[in-house]
């Protein structure tokens, strides 16, 4: 938190959908992240959802193929869910 304290609750939580590469198939993940409230200050926090970026929805492996180029290769002609 913004002002030091590692003092943080349980604040609320939400359903998020998220894309990663499994298998050279685009699939979506469903991730439930939880949200933390500093009890000094009471400033707000998400969890961060490890190897995925939260701007994009997209996992880090995902992004990388992306990045190279190499989508076409992928079998992203429908989502899997």
């Amino acid at each position: 938190m913004l002002c030091g304290n590692e003092r943080l609750h349980k604040s609320d939580n939400k359903n998020q959908t998220y894309k990663d590469l499994i298998c050279n198939e685009v699939v979506e993940i469903q991730v439930r992240r939880q949200r933390y409230r500093c009890s000094s200050c009471g400033n707000k926090q998400w969890d961060t959802v490890s190897g995925a970026s939260s701007y994009l929805r997209k996992s880090m492996k995902l992004m990388l193929m992306e990045k190279r180029g190499t989508q076409s290769d992928l079998a992203i002609s429908g989502v899997r869910g």
